[in-house]
Order: structure tokens, then C-alpha cells, then sequence
């Protein structure tokens, strides 16, 4: 559910105007959805300190919550990528066919095929199109690069 939820947020934002705070979802397609407003906390501050010092504090809320999601949020991305890294491959849903290739080539981990060049998999045993291409797919989806040629 923590990868979902990452993925749909995107990145946090705030925008503030006379009715109050607003907290954006930036998502990753573009597209921007209110996750949140931050108004009320004005009258207090207003009535002792001024309009302009109430308007500033609630945009400083904003701007607190939004870090604290994109922080979190980054936080959150590094512990999903290392997650998946340390995960044998026979539990992703993976073909059989790359899954054999993997095995023949005593590729158990993700993290594994760092240390690989690219051209060694494609020599690889029963590799074919079809491996290569689900296991770029893969590789690409979860920011995994083979070692340089």
C-alpha cells in the first residue's frame, strides 16, 4: 500500500490564498490533486499580531506539511528500492523462462544484476527477446542498472 501511495502523490506542494492553505498531490502524470487545506488557524494570530503575520503563518504551516510529505515520501522511495533489491527474484511475478535464465547465470537477487554487463545475460543460456525484454522492464521499473560494458 506504501508504494501505491507514494506513487500517487507524486511530490507535495502548497499555495495559499485568502481562504486559507492549499496541500497539492503532484502527481507523477502531470496533474495536481488537493490533498489537504489549512485554513482557521488565521483568527487567533490575526487578532494579535496582524493580517499580513497570520497570512504568513498559515503558508509556513503549508509549507511544514508539504516537507514533511516530501520527505517522507523520499524516505519511503529509498526504503521501497532497497526492499525490492534484497528480495529473491522467485517471488516477483517473473516468467519462468527469465527466471531459468536468472537461475542458469546464479542471479538470485535484484542487487545481483549490478554486478553483470548486460552483454553477459544476453549470452546467457535460453535468454531470448522476450527475457530481455521483461527483464529491462523490470530493471527500469525499479531503477536497477547493469554494470558497464
Amino acid at each position: 500500500m506504501k508504494k501505491e501511495i507514494v506513487n500517487f502523490l507524486g511530490s507535495a506542494s502548497y499555495q495559499g490564498d485568502d481562504l486559507g492553505t492549499y496541500l497539492w498531490a503532484n502527481r507523477p502524470d502531470g496533474t495536481r490533486d488537493i490533498i489537504g487545506v489549512v485554513y482557521g488557524y488565521r483568527t487567533e494570530i490575526e487578532e494579535n499580531e496582524g493580517v499580513k503575520k497570520a497570512e504568513d503563518f498559515q503558508d509556513e504551516l503549508g509549507n511544514f506539511i508539504a516537507q514533511a510529505i516530501n520527505d517522507k515520501i523520499k524516505k519511503d522511495n529509498l526504503l521501497i528500492s532497497k526492499i525490492n533489491e534484497d528480495i529473491k527474484f522467485s517471488n516477483f511475478n517473473l516468467s519462468v523462462r527469465l527466471l531459468n535464465c536468472l537461475k542458469v547465470m546464479e542471479i538470485d537477487y535484484p542487487k545481483d544484476l549490478r554486478k553483470v554487463k548486460r552483454s553477459e545475460i544476453k549470452s546467457a543460456r535460453g535468454f531470448g527477446i522476450l527475457s530481455q525484454d521483461e527483464l529491462d522492464i523490470f530493471m527500469k521499473k525499479n531503477g536497477i542498472k547493469f554494470l558497464e560494458e
